[in-house]
């Protein structure tokens, strides 16, 4: 990208997202319900099941995510570690998110509590390390969740079940939005995060990549690719760097609500 391109382009992003900040757009974002919270803790674990149900209407989205947080309080992660399994079954109960069922909920519940009990945060649970890449990161969680109990159950469910879409894999060419979301939202410091965790670079982020921000992408020939999958994420994350290599990421926010508005900018 020529240098008087990229800075034009920064110029437009940075005028939509304080734009975007002005009108506190972040009320109708997937985040809000986490930002409901003071503690960093909380945060972290309430910002995970905001990013695992970012799909479809983001109206939707925060319903989903509230039947699941707000029954757990002002302090979610003091109330999973000390739920029983009859807790999380009767929380459980009747919850359903388009792909996703109650028996997925009360999977991720139960290997949540294990992590927050065993680790206190998914954070030192990770272990994210500087120059780890994304998707070293995303491989280690499936791993690492595999060592867990999948209590209530007998075992963990088959490779395609719907609880495997909480958690996409770039191996399986999935751009793996929701997954660099909530990656987004822990390290990065624009004001639409939260930027809890110290370790990771934002130098490694992946732009989260859904059809809003394809279209903008495309619009904008920061991409030239048709699916929304991993090579294409990187593909736009490598042109983003141009206008921040320190935080490639930063502007994810204004290219996605953008879209969801249908304004398509164009260069």
């Amino acid at each position: 990208m020529k240098p008087e391109r990229a800075q034009q382009l920064r110029r437009i992003l940075e005028e939509t997202h304080q734009k975007f900040l002005a009108e506190n757009q972040i009320m109708k974002d997937a985040i809000t319900p986490a930002l409901a919270y003071t503690d960093a803790r909380d945060r972290e674990f309430a910002a995970f099941i905001c990013a695992i149900l970012a799909y479809g209407k983001v109206a939707h989205i925060q319903l989903s995510t509230r039947k699941i947080l707000n029954p757990m309080g002002s302090n979610p992660v003091a109330w999973i570690k000390n739920a029983s399994v009859q807790d999380l079954k009767n929380l459980t109960k009747g919850w359903v998110h388009r792909f996703n069922t109650s028996n997925d909920m009360l999977l991720m519940l139960s290997l949540l509590q294990q992590i927050y009990l065993q680790f206190e945060s998914l954070e030192k649970f990770l272990d994210p390390q500087e120059n780890e890449s994304a998707n070293s990161l995303f491989e280690k969680l499936h791993i690492k969740l595999r060592t867990l109990s999948p209590a209530p159950f007998k075992k963990f469910p088959k490779k395609g079940a719907s609880f495997w879409f909480f958690l996409p894999h770039p191996q399986t060419g999935s751009a793996c939005k929701r997954l660099n979301l909530y990656l987004r939202w822990m390290v990065g410091q624009s004001e639409m995060d939260l930027g809890l965790w110290t370790k990771f670079s934002r130098r490694e982020l992946i732009i989260p990549v859904d059809t809003h921000v394809l279209k903008q992408a495309r619009s904008l020939k920061l991409t030239s690719r048709k699916t929304a999958d991993w090579k294409t994420a990187v593909e736009i994350t490598n042109k983003l760097k141009h206008l921040d290599p320190e935080d490639p990421t930063r502007f994810d926010f204004a290219l996605c609500h953008l879209g969801i508005t249908g304004n398509i900018l164009k260069l």
